[in-house]
């Protein structure tokens, strides 16, 4: 387990029977840092309470995915944090976008983010599509 090589891991995944709830995913991913709220500038930590309470985002998604970016920087001051969200096919749209924006800038940070699928249909478009890693 990543707990044993020094890694606090946020895993999450996607339900079916969540699929329809805003964010469902992301509250859970989030939820065990959420004292790292107070790290955060005001307005980003404003955009994430707002977003998990209401599932509304509007035009702030963009904010939103910054609010939880920092939030994964801030978790993983020490130790660092491993984000493994299993099931994507399961996940609604907004909580595959946020981790998936999250992934990309966080390279030379101690945050992974993995996202892993057993869908064999073809993906809605590339953004949704996790990598498939051939051996």
């Amino acid at each position: 387990r990543a707990e044993a090589t020094g890694f606090a891991v946020l895993a999450t995944g996607g339900r079916i029977r969540e699929a329809g709830l805003p964010f469902a995913a992301v509250h859970r991913l989030v939820s065990p840092i959420a004292r790292h709220l107070e790290q955060l500038r005001p307005t980003l930590a404003a955009r994430l309470g707002h977003a998990l309470a209401d599932g509304v985002v509007g035009s702030g998604r963009l904010g939103l995915c910054l609010a939880v970016l920092e939030l994964l920087r801030a978790a993983a001051a020490d130790p660092p944090v491993l984000c493994p969200l299993d099931d994507a096919q399961g996940l609604d749209a907004l909580s595959l976008d946020v981790p998936a924006f999250a992934a990309t800038p966080v390279v030379g940070e101690p945050v992974a983010v993995v996202l892993g699928s057993h869908d064999p249909g073809p993906p809605p478009d590339p953004v949704r599509q996790p990598p498939t890693l051939a051996w």
